[in-house]
């Protein structure tokens, strides 16, 4: 028998700003050598790292504290929240060049330095991630907003549980996407992805999908903020079944009939299903 791969702990981050048209958020293109989502638009974020659970990085001017963190997201230790809501940070600033930081004066951070640091952290020329931000700033870690957590399906080699927050993008900096495992970088509205996914013109995985979907309509970043449960949500990790007629994969969410009983003939169906090569989300009932 096969041996199910352990699902490694992530964090993503949806960085959002208000545009003329409605909130946008920052999205990146994988490089298409990449293991795992390759040449997928996604949020940013990635694995967290064992240097994570550092405790240096929390006290009062973070804003919040490992206990709030844990109760938040819905993990029973402290050290595994603190890790989680680092990675976040983190990965943010690697793959974005936005770090959520406060000042000595509680203020988010403007952009002096900033590109100095992000190459520091990418080139590992620090040993973790408070050693970068020094003693006059401070992880920003009340700027996250707890979205949802999704868990890749046990069938595949490269597993991950993933943890997805969202934040309001520093006024007075940029975002740039990182070169080194990326090959574009963006502002888009939801609308605007879902309808090019739908067009076959972008690639987005189905925790992606589905979590645009949730979130589009919104009418500024507010608004897509109060949609952020900021409390624990239940795990996603979609189930893979084979439809006999389609012949093409489909995902079962949890609230899906036939998640528990492929044999079920009827009820609620919300799914996911690969056709041409891009994901559809379909929900009925």
């Amino acid at each position: 028998m096969t041996q199910r791969a352990q699902a490694r702990l992530a964090a993503t981050v949806l960085v959002a700003r208000d545009g003329e048209g409605g909130p946008e958020i920052f999205m990146v293109r994988r490089h298409h050598k990449n293991k795992f989502m390759a040449n997928a638009t996604v949020f940013v974020g990635g694995r967290v790292d064992d240097a994570d659970a550092d405790a240096s990085l929390w006290g009062e001017r973070s804003g919040m504290s490992p206990q709030q963190a844990a109760e938040r997201i819905g993990v029973a230790g402290v050290e595994q929240a603190r890790a989680i809501y680092t990675a976040a940070i983190r990965e943010t600033f690697e793959e974005s060049g936005v770090l959520l930081a406060f000042d000595a004066a509680g203020d988010l951070v403007g952009p002096e330095g900033l590109a100095a640091l992000r190459d520091q952290l990418n080139a590992d020329e620090v040993p973790h991630f408070g050693a970068l931000l020094g003693d006059a700033r401070f992880a920003a870690f009340s700027e996250l907003r707890y979205l949802a957590r999704w868990v890749t399906p046990e069938i595949e080699p490269r597993r991950y549980d993933t943890y997805f927050f969202v934040c309001r993008m520093p006024p007075e900096q940029t975002a740039s996407y990182d070169q080194r495992e990326t090959t574009a970088g963006d502002w888009y509205r939801p609308e605007e992805l879902l309808a090019a996914n739908a067009r076959k013109e972008v690639l987005l995985a189905p925790p992606t999908l589905s979590v645009l979907e949730d979130l589009a309509g919104s009418r500024d970043v507010a608004e897509l903020l109060g949609r952020a449960s900021d409390a624990p949500t239940a795990p996603v990790m979609p189930r893979p079944w084979m439809s006999a007629s389609a012949k093409a994969l489909t995902l079962l969410m949890p609230d899906d009939h036939r998640y528990n009983d492929p044999n079920s003939s009827s009820g609620r169906e919300h799914y996911a299903v690969l056709q041409d090569g891009y994901w559809q989300r379909i929900r009925n009932g």
